[in-house]
């Protein structure tokens, strides 16, 4: 499990293994990545206009979602089900 704060996903998103790639693995055939619930209001819309979801959706074999909860710190429960999570605001 990875956490990135939000100005470091891009990077991120470049190195999601492609199917193609030596580090894939036949077993592999998803990576999930998680955000942070910070990303959105309390009406469930992005307090930002794009942050390049578009580019996920083109990523073959990623699937992403965002946290139903916030919380200042993370418990395992919110994290066992991603490979990698992008946090908007990180721990205090």
């Amino acid at each position: 499990m990875l956490t990135f704060s939000a100005g470091w996903w891009l990077a991120l998103i470049q190195k999601v293994p492609k199917p193609t790639s030596s580090c894939w693995r036949p077993d592999m055939n998803s990576f999930r990545v998680g955000f942070s619930n910070d990303f959105l209001d309390k009406h469930g819309r992005l307090v930002f206009p794009d942050i390049g979801l578009a580019l996920l959706d083109q990523a073959p074999g990623l699937t992403y979602d965002f946290m139903t909860e916030y919380r200042g710190e993370y418990v395992p429960e919110q994290l066992h089900d991603y490979d990698v999570v992008v946090s908007l605001k990180p721990r205090a």
